[in-house]
């Protein structure tokens, strides 16, 4: 039996080298604590979760943490109702840097898929409902 075409022409096995998936790293210029948030968040979650267009809205929310953290530190040194030096008291403008930290964390985590809200698990699929479900008990 003959061989048809050279042996060059030949299908060869090759050794495809697997990709290795890395985690991103911060981005330089955050701050101390930002960086923390970011190596804890990412650890949580696959190499791959995080794409290169999600990296800069992953900053904000780390920064925002960074935030919310010395507005929480500045509260309880102060507390949430300050007295001014004419006499009235008001509220204390750190919680204000709270709360606008909280619904920017909010918002970043879920267009991040961090909130167990936002994600949806492998393998979880609603049970249909039966067509026969009520028709004899009505309960």
């Amino acid at each position: 039996m003959k061989k048809i075409g050279r042996p060059s022409d030949r299908a060869k096995l090759r050794i495809i080298n697997p990709v290795i998936r890395q985690r991103p790293q911060p981005i330089p210029g955050m701050t101390r604590y930002a960086r923390t948030v970011w190596k804890r968040t990412v650890d949580c979650h696959n190499p791959d979760h995080f794409k290169p267009q999600m990296l800069e809205q992953l900053r904000i929310f780390c920064e925002a943490c960074s935030s919310h953290k010395k507005a929480i530190i500045e509260i309880r040194k102060t507390g949430e109702i300050i007295t001014q030096d004419n006499g009235i008291m008001k509220r204390n403008p750190w919680t204000l840097e709270r709360d606008a930290c909280a619904g920017v964390m909010s918002s970043i985590s879920t267009k991040l898929q961090l909130n167990v809200n936002s994600t949806k698990q492998a393998g979880e699929t609603p049970k249909p409902k039966s067509k026969r479900e009520g028709l004899i008990f009505k309960g």
